[in-house]
């Protein structure tokens, strides 16, 4: 005999389900904000303290004992499309049970549910005190702190934002009217703002959905869903189903196409959002070379961007590898054209893991595209090494100090030069910040580096490497940039040597100190005068190219600086 039978769920399950969907208490409580609506109400009042939470909404609330039975004590329910706003499901009350005790109150019924204690019977009270609509009393299993009611707050009204009633939260109206803001955009779908920022953030009938990277369609900004039009969501309501979402095809083009326009009559630097949005658009041959060929996809280690095209030109001849900006290494075999040296967004901004996929992504884009072939072969010839130590073998981290003995006469009078401004440049980098102390003296040294101009201990000691020093016979302009050199140095307050990150700090009091750069040319000056004279002084043939910038009259004599008591320093040092 064949019987009939049903499947049925065990009551574990339930409890699971219940369990296994509570996420944060801003979520549990924007389900009762959506249920609200559902149930037509006119306004919803939230009060919440570190032991209590209350809802009250003026809505219809549950009318009989029947529908308790069929929608609040059973999970799930079938409906017609269209029915509810929100509710699709049938299970999202439950969220808030996770938290706390209820109490619900409504035409007259009482259910008082305590998962916790009682697990999933509840308690059903009928002719009650009829109120109207609905109102839930809830007691927390564990008190919020002081911090969990500020995360909460901040959560609440981002997710209700553009509710479609006014939602209060401890007396403060936290819900928007989306009429009422302004819109780059009003379609027959959704009000849409786009602008700059680093999400486009997606509220479905007013009620927070999703944040998209704006490097996804190329702008951030908001879309609000207008009444009636609805997404189709994940169960969990934290993401579009995008395959089967018919308003989301609509819309998604739509911000696409206005990205676009924004870009063509941009003027400004692209947002690294524009940037990863059209790379991705041109490998997935969704926007053409031609369409790409000026936009400027490539940035190197110095921060400098290029267009592929540059690019390509640019490292005529040099392996292309990829280096960390505060890398000294990476940037000197940039700087002198060892090798190109990408800025690891450039292969963040492609979707790229390493630079053989970069690669290999640059010439499948271009796979079918015949009026660019030459550019394919460019790169498939091209040499990607991610190694910088392989890529530039020449250049090696090493870092020598030179003993007195090997440093020339030349090298020497800089040295003596810099001893008559080092305390000038410590108390001009300390005017930097009103109530710092003068910086302590680091002795100066002469070295020698594959990979770094100068570098510092951070306390006691700066070296130059050597080949910087040889700018101080191209004349002031080289003097300056050394002393931009001793400043950038003293502001270490730690070794500079290799990988060295420059804090937000350090980058303000560095460009601070061109608020002086008077008192900077000023103190260059000073140093190229010593040095000159110190050559001089030494018997050492002075270049006419070093002697110009010197009026004869007025910056050189025979004399040497002195110290307070008059004796002359180059005897003294001599001594």
């Amino acid at each position: 005999m064949t019987e009939s039978r049903k499947f049925s769920v065990h009551p574990q399950i339930i409890y699971s389900l219940i369990q296994a969907q509570a996420g944060t208490l801003g979520k549990a409580v924007l389900e009762s904000v959506m249920n609200s609506i559902d149930a037509d109400a006119t306004k919803i009042t939230i009060d919440i303290s570190r032991t209590k939470l209350k809802i009250v909404d003026d809505g219809h609330g549950f009318r009989s004992r029947k529908e308790i039975e069929d929608c609040f004590e059973v999970f799930g329910f079938p409906h017609e499309e269209g029915a509810r706003i929100y509710g699709q499901f049938g299970i999202g009350r439950a969220q808030l049970w996770s938290f706390c005790s209820t109490v619900w109150r409504t035409n007259g019924f009482v259910m008082d549910v305590d998962i916790k204690n009682r697990g999933l019977d509840y308690h059903l009270k009928e002719n009650q005190n009829k109120a109207q609509g609905l109102s839930i009393d809830a007691k927390f299993y564990t008190p919020l702190t002081t911090h969990d009611l500020m995360v909460f707050e901040k959560e609440l009204k981002d997710l209700a934002m553009y509710a479609q009633i006014p939602v209060y939260l401890n007396g403060e109206l936290i819900s928007r009217d989306p009429t009422k803001e302004k819109w780059t955009h009003d379609t027959d779908d959704a009000w849409i703002k786009v602008s700059d920022s680093s999400y486009l953030t997606v509220y479905n009938l007013g009620v927070l959905v999703k944040r998209f990277y704006a490097g996804v369609l190329g702008v951030g900004g908001l879309v609000v869903t207008k009444p009636g039009v609805r997404l189709a969501l994940n169960m969990a309501r934290n993401d579009i189903l995008e395959a089967e979402c018919k308003v989301w095809a609509r819309i998604k083009p739509f911000i696409q196409r206005k990205a676009d326009e924004k870009v063509r009559t941009k003027t400004t630097k692209l947002t690294d959002a524009e940037l990863e949005n059209r790379a991705q658009r041109f490998l997935s041959e969704d926007l053409a070379f031609k369409e790409i060929k000026d936009t400027r996809l490539i940035t190197d280690i110095t921060n400098r961007s290029h267009t592929i095209e540059q690019f390509m030109n640019g490292r005529r001849g040099r392996i292309v590898t990829m280096a960390l900006p505060e890398s000294q290494r990476g940037q000197r075999a940039h700087m002198t054209k060892s090798a190109f040296v990408l800025h690891p967004i450039t292969l963040v901004r492609f979707g790229a893991e390493s630079l053989e996929e970069f690669k290999t992504k640059l010439i499948e884009s271009m796979a079918d595209m015949k009026d660019v072939y030459w550019f394919r072969n460019f790169v498939s010839q091209t040499i990607f090494e991610p190694d910088l130590a392989k890529a530039v073998p020449h250049l090696s981290d090493n870092y020598e100090v030179l003993s007195e003995k090997d440093v020339t006469v030349k090298e020497k009078a800089l040295l003596w030069a810099f001893s008559f401004i080092d305390s000038d440049v410590r108390s001009l980098i300390s005017n930097l910040e009103e109530h710092e102390e003068q910086l302590a003296s680091r002795e100066i040294r002469v070295g020698i580096s594959d990979s770094a101009d100068a570098w510092t201990d951070g306390v006691k000691c700066i070296v130059f490497n050597r080949k910087s020093l040889a700018s101080a016979d191209k004349g002031i302009g080289g003097m300056l940039r050394i002393i931009s050199l001793l400043v950038h140095e003293y502001l270490h307050n730690g070794p500079s040597t290799d990988s060295h990150v420059h804090d937000e700090t350090f980058y303000y009091r560095f460009h601070s100190a061109y608020v002086y750069s008077e008192e900077l040319g000023d103190l260059a000056f000073k140093a190229y005068r010593l040095y000159v004279q110190r050559l001089r002084n030494k018997g050492i043939t002075v270049s006419k190219t070093l002697l110009e910038p010197l009026t004869f009259a007025e910056n050189l004599d025979n004399s040497v600086p002195s110290n307070d008591e008059g004796e002359p320093v180059e005897e003294r040092l001599a001594a």
